[in-house]
């Protein structure tokens, strides 16, 4: 079996660290383009279940939340759940990608990173969870996952807002 995660939700904290500390996220792409999340705990979780999974041999199973969310709604979750304003603050996703185009002959790290950034404006980056709730049960939803998240770095969570 392949667990085939979404993007990681830890990835908003490659732009200087804890955006929640400062209530802005930073994110390259586009803020609006929906896409899979998976929390890593979430997936270490689902990864050591696997392994006594019967009947998934050879199978691939995307793996992210109940439904694709963009980075606009990752910060207003967020927001709800710690009661304060959130930012979003995007490098757009077109010149990264124009550049990437520019000097990826020159550099097969950007030329990689020039595709992801394409295929992330695409909104083609939508997993299919229904295999996953068939084989690890519900999946979680963004606002679980970001009440998690947001736990794990050491916030409270609004108690009202933990579920949804």
């Amino acid at each position: 079996m392949a667990l085939r995660p979404g993007a990681f939700i830890e990835s908003v904290t490659q732009f200087g660290g804890d955006p929640f500390a400062r209530r802005r996220l930073i994110y390259a792409g586009s803020a609006r383009v929906p896409f899979t999340f998976v929390w890593t705990t979430d997936l270490a979780g689902y990864l050591a279940r696997a392994v006594d999974v019967a009947g998934v041999d050879g199978q691939h199973i995307d793996i992210g939340w109940t439904r694709p969310v963009s980075v606009e709604e990752v910060a207003d979750i967020a927001a709800r759940q710690l009661q304060e304003h959130m930012r979003t603050t995007v490098i757009p996703g077109r010149p990264l990608s124009a550049l990437g185009s520019l000097i990826g002959w020159a550099n097969p790290y950007v030329n990689e990173m020039s595709k992801m950034f394409r295929w992330f404006q695409s909104g083609q980056y939508v997993a299919e969870t229904r295999r996953q709730q068939e084989v690890f049960g519900p999946a979680p939803t963004p606002e679980q996952a970001i009440t998690g998240f947001l736990s794990e770095l050491g916030y409270t969570v609004n108690a009202e807002t933990r579920g949804a």
